[in-house]
């Protein structure tokens, strides 16, 4: 490149200027394309989620609603994601669906104040249900605002999981294979550690309550005993229910250790691992064979079970494990 041969103060005046604008329209381009850049997630987080900053100044308006989904995990945009604005009595009022940037805004005007549930959901991840009402604005953003702030709201990818088991003495077992013998052991209760590892990252589970059929939506550990009943459960679980002649006891397990995340450096945030206790005791069981199932499923609830004889509409098992108990 040829030189000019000269210093001109005007011309370095507007290369600064130039270089100021620059920088300054970057974060207002992430934010309308939705570019996933560790340097600005700050900023177009803020912008995205307005609704949920406070308001000084506030007015009521009555304008279109937009939101921005993103993978609650690996904090990236979702495209295709189903949004439904439900009614308090859970009636669909509005459907929309994102782009590739995330955002996407209902076809109708919507008033400050007026309260939804807004369900979410997209293939291989957790439909989830979350509270929205439709935010004020301050005055001087209602003046010039196409559009009420912009709601973020994060999906869990649904998790895949293992489960392991030892007993009280640090005996392993293998689901379906190995026995538990309370001759051998010579006691009659025993403590068992259960332990629920998620597989991969950035998956897990989020739980929220549908409205639509009325039921939490949780992940459980079921545990039963198919054979004569003697074994039983007493103590490490959270509820039973009895459907027909078979004891069913239930561990809610929490969201927050079902979840695996990890970034994008590798540092692990959650370990996605959950670990509780069960007591069995062995009851007057004296032949035969008692298998223990241990069966993780979602969407679950327990009450449901308690009145229905069902976990929900949706629940399936996410994995399972058994052990058998002899004598």
């Amino acid at each position: 490149m040829g030189r000019t041969g000269r210093t001109n103060k005007t011309t370095i005046a507007a290369a600064v200027i130039l270089t100021i604008v620059a920088v300054a329209a970057v974060p207002v381009i992430l934010t309308f394309y939705g570019l996933p850049s560790p340097y600005h997630i700050s900023v177009t987080e803020a912008d995205r989620d307005k609704a949920s900053q406070p308001v000084t100044d506030a007015t009521a308006v009555t304008k279109k609603c937009p939101f921005y989904i993103k993978d609650a995990l690996a904090n990236t945009a979702l495209n295709a994601t189903t949004i439904q604005l439900l009614d308090q009595n859970g009636n669909l009022i509005e459907s929309i669906t994102t782009a590739e940037t995330g955002l996407a805004t209902t076809g109708t005007e919507y008033t400050s104040g007026t309260q939804f549930t807004v369900a979410v959901s997209l293939s291989g991840y957790v439909t989830q249900y979350f509270p929205y009402t439709v935010p004020m604005m301050s005055k001087s953003d209602a003046a010039t605002a196409t559009n009420h702030y912009t709601k973020t709201f994060g999906l869990t990818q649904l998790g895949s999981y293992t489960i392991k088991v030892t007993d009280s003495a640090g005996t392993s077992y293998t689901s379906g294979t190995t026995t538990y013998n309370w001759t051998a052991k010579g006691v009659t209760q025993d403590t068992f550690t259960i332990a629920v590892y998620e597989t991969a990252a950035n998956r897990g589970w989020a739980s929220s309550y549908d409205p639509i059929n009325q039921q939490q939506q949780n992940v459980v550990a079921q545990m039963y005993f198919n054979g004569t009943g003697y074994n039983s459960l007493i103590s490490g679980y959270g509820s039973m229910y009895t459907s027909g002649a078979v004891k069913n006891w239930f561990k809610v397990l929490p969201d927050s250790t079902l979840c695996r995340q990890v970034t994008g450096s590798g540092l692990v945030q959650k370990d996605g691992v959950t670990v509780f206790t069960i007591t069995v005791n062995k009851g007057s069981f004296s032949s035969g064979c008692e298998r223990l199932t241990i069966d993780l499923r979602d969407y679950f609830d327990t009450a449901r079970f308690g009145n229905l004889g069902d976990g929900g509409v949706s629940d399936a098992s996410l994995a399972a494990f058994y052990i058998d108990f002899i004598v």
